[in-house]
């Protein structure tokens, strides 16, 4: 064999074998700490998370405030988070109610969405809600928030 065509085969396996490393570290899971680390910059630089809606529009969800987050956390004690149809079984109305709240809570820097009255109330289109959010898309909005604010699920 050729000096110039053993050189071409190591160049080859060379090749290969960078390949097969790039593509494992690719697949790698991330370390807890180093999502706890980008959790962390991304609330601390307020990093908002965008999630596209059934109108086909992008939205972006901010980290809430410490008052939001307070109301949040009481909403979460009285909907059934991990299966979001439950909320709307015969009955659950004021479930249904309380998840709009809750998903409201998400998009207060849309107006036309939710907003806070003069007394501090928060007003959430139900109608909106109703047209453009989808159970797994309603899931994926509370995991976004819990996860922008830090809170453990």
């Amino acid at each position: 064999m050729s000096k110039s065509v053993q050189e071409l085969l190591h160049a080859k396996e060379m090749n290969e074998a960078a390949l097969r490393r790039i593509q494992a570290e690719s697949t790698e899971e991330e370390l807890p700490e180093d999502k706890e680390i980008r959790l962390s910059e991304r609330v601390w630089f307020e990093e908002d998370e965008e999630i596209m809606l059934r109108n086909g529009e992008l939205y972006r969800i901010p980290p809430m405030t410490f008052g939001d987050t307070r109301e949040f956390m009481q909403y979460l004690k009285t909907v059934n988070v991990g299966e979001i149809i439950l909320n709307f079984a015969p009955g659950q109305e004021a479930k249904e109610k309380t998840l709009h709240d809750i998903l409201g809570l998400a998009f207060q820097i849309y107006p036309e969405i939710a907003y806070r009255d003069k007394a501090g109330n928060l007003v959430v289109d139900h109608s909106f809600i109703d047209r453009n959010v989808d159970l797994r898309t309603a899931k994926r909005i509370l995991d976004v928030m819990m996860d922008l604010n830090g809170l453990k699920k």
